[in-house]
């Protein structure tokens, strides 16, 4: 293997990544940045747990398949959907009294959650399913979907122009590994096997990242669409 080859294999490999992003999460933690919950030791633990998983599950071999496919839809899309769940336990957008990142208050920020933490764990499941992800490619695909909320956020941009700029790295490795834990938790505990199709099709690795943009992009959209309907769907459901 050439010296270039090389490198980009230690470059990919999940856990330096994860490694990475938990020592941003603990850093911010003790700097009191961002938009905290009072559960935002949820933020790290989660990340050294998923750590911890992935290492078992390199080494672990998954048993054969066992679960129907309509089980392991249902799996993997409750398996996602939870770990998005407890992400948005250590987010506050109300000063850190109330719980979500999607609005100040709790309830309503979990609501409107809803419109991107499910579209993103079904369609994540139909694409694993059809295409046969790896962990390592699912981890990277779907992290690189965290590229929109980096964006639309201009966090790194503000953290490469500040002082800390020596942190953007792990910032980066942090925003993929969140992202990447959303899809990769119910493979890490379920194994590729109860999750693949019986005759996946075969696509180039690159391919697949641009799927899994295109699916996050989707996702992001029916976030947006859930956002606008919500007010006017409350509104009619409402009892006098």
């Amino acid at each position: 293997m050439s010296g270039p080859a090389r490198l980009a294999s230690r470059l990919l490999r999940v856990r330096p990544w994860v490694l990475a992003a938990l020592v941003f999460s603990a850093l911010m933690r003790l700097g009191g940045v961002g938009d905290e919950s009072r559960l935002s030791f949820l933020d790290p633990a989660l990340l050294a747990a998923f750590l911890w998983a992935v290492g078992v599950a390199q080494r672990w071999h998954a048993p054969p398949a066992l679960l129907r496919p309509s089980a392991a839809a249902l799996a993997f899309i409750a398996l996602s959907w939870l770990a998005g769940m407890l992400f948005e336990l250590t987010l506050s957008e109300g000063g850190g009294e109330t719980f979500g990142g999607f609005h100040p208050e709790t309830l309503p920020s979990f609501v409107l959650a809803q419109g991107f933490y499910v579209p993103f764990a079904v369609l994540g499941f139909v694409l694993v399913r059809r295409y046969a992800y790896t962990l390592r490619e699912l981890f990277f695909a779907a992290g690189a979907v965290s590229i929109y909320e980096i964006l639309a956020t201009g966090t790194l941009a503000r953290l490469v122009t500040s002082p800390f700029f020596i942190l953007a790295p792990l910032a980066i490795a942090y925003y993929v590994s969140v992202y990447a834990m959303f899809l990769c938790w119910p493979v890490v505990l379920l194994g590729t096997e109860q999750l693949w199709g019986d005759a996946p099709r075969p696509v180039s690795g690159r391919r697949k990242v641009v799927m899994m943009l295109a699916m996050g992009a989707g996702s992001w959209l029916v976030s947006g669409a859930w956002g606008v309907l919500l007010p006017h769907l409350s509104t009619r459901l409402s009892v006098p």
